[in-house]
């Protein structure tokens, strides 16, 4: 029991809540080859969303996600997730014209985004949290600019 309370303690530590109950809630650790948060948990990975639903809010039933409202893949806020089938996430992804995209297919505002974060100062870690992107991507992306 102890150890559990442990590991939560330091999964809850990993999210940033700092904009109030509003705001999207950053997975500040590891982070999957998608882009979503990921903790280990009992030998196993762990998505960090899936995570925190069900310790805050409850059970997640068999063949159901745990969708991101506000289409941020690092965001741990349970008032920005909510339960669906994956029909139901394919379906939000239409509406709201994200299917297709990729965090691989960077636009060019997206990509200019990230140059100017770069032009800042921030570091590769810290403007993949930015734009929800992985740092493998991010490095990709720099690079493939300098090459071209």
């Amino acid at each position: 029991m102890k150890k559990q309370i442990n590991q939560s303690w330091k999964f809850l530590s990993l999210i940033d809540s700092e904009g109030g109950p509003a705001s999207c809630w950053p997975f500040l650790g590891s982070t999957m080859g998608a882009g979503y948060g990921q903790m280990p948990s009992n030998k196993i990975s762990r998505l960090a969303h899936r995570w925190i639903y069900t310790h805050l809010i409850g059970p997640i039933p068999s063949g159901i996600v745990v969708m991101h409202i506000c289409d941020n893949r690092l965001c741990c806020n349970p008032l920005h997730l909510k339960l669906g089938t994956q029909q139901d996430n394919l379906k939000d992804m239409n509406n709201k014209k994200r299917h297709g995209v990729h965090p691989k297919k960077c636009t060019p505002e997206k990509f200019q985004t990230i140059l100017n974060f770069k032009s800042n100062g921030l570091t590769v870690p810290e403007i993949a949290k930015q734009i929800g992107y992985n740092k493998r991507t991010i490095f990709r992306l720099l690079k493939e600019n300098k090459t071209n």
